[in-house]
């Protein structure tokens, strides 16, 4: 038995839960809640076509061009990735070392965990 997760519901949506089947996730297709898909294609529930295709039936592809980007980027992105491994690594150690910096400097820590919480002062960046 899969638990279902709250998800972030919308004023104009009916309330939509994470429940891991790949039936959860075409009902979630078939009732159009397509930016709420990720969770699903993130897992490979329902795959990016599936989206892509049930977007272009229901808006053609002048009103959907944009959203069609935005669904299949990340798959673009990790093939990518993929495909020159060496980035990554340098990006893991380079997170790795400003991590070490964060350790080592505790004024530094403290102006982080504001920004990562939202202190910063600067008004659209606040929690």
């Amino acid at each position: 038995m899969t638990a279902a997760l709250p998800m972030p519901s919308f004023p104009d949506r009916p309330a939509l839960s994470w429940e891991p089947t790949r039936e959860a996730g075409l009902a979630g297709l078939q009732a159009f809640h397509v930016p709420m898909l990720s969770p699903w294609i993130r897992h490979r529930l329902v795959c990016e076509e599936e989206v892509v295709r049930a977007t272009l039936d229901r808006h053609g592809f002048r009103g959907a061009e944009k959203f069609i980007q935005e669904v299949v980027w990340p798959t673009y992105w990790n093939g990518w990735l993929e495909m020159r491994p060496g980035v990554w690594r340098r990006y893991g150690e380079a997170v790795e070392s400003l991590t070490g910096h964060l350790d080592r400097d505790p004024a530094l820590r403290g102006r982080f965990q504001d920004a990562a919480h939202g202190r910063t002062g600067i008004p659209c960046f606040g929690i």
